[in-house]
């Protein structure tokens, strides 16, 4: 899981760089936050969630990690309210896909 999280990272990095190089750096900024926003909550919940009774507590983990994303965003939009907020959900929603191709990877190349 956590290899999964740097891979997820690292693509959105690249392409939070790419997007500053081309565009301008306040777009990249807005992206690689927006990446973030999705992943750092997902990384606390992939620690919390290998103790031994994280099983019962599933679903308070699961409403945590949202919790934390809202409260990202939330944070995010006060501290820069000239944040662009299409390149900040754009971010996020490429930290969730690109997290979920990375999961999707790793376990066909461990079932090989």
């Amino acid at each position: 899981m956590l290899v999964s999280q740097a891979a997820t990272f690292a693509t959105v990095a690249g392409i939070a760089t790419l997007i500053a190089l081309v565009s301008n750096a306040q777009l990249g900024i807005d992206f690689i936050v927006g990446g973030l926003i999705a992943l750092l909550p997902q990384l606390w919940f992939v620690v919390r969630s290998t103790g031994p009774t994280a099983g019962s507590h599933a679903g308070l983990l699961a409403l945590g990690k949202l919790a934390i994303s809202g409260a990202g965003f939330a944070v995010w939009f006060v501290i820069v309210p000239t944040a662009n907020p299409v390149a900040t959900l754009v971010g996020t929603a490429t930290a969730i896909v690109a997290a979920t191709l990375c999961m999707i990877g790793f376990q066909q190349r461990s079932e090989d």
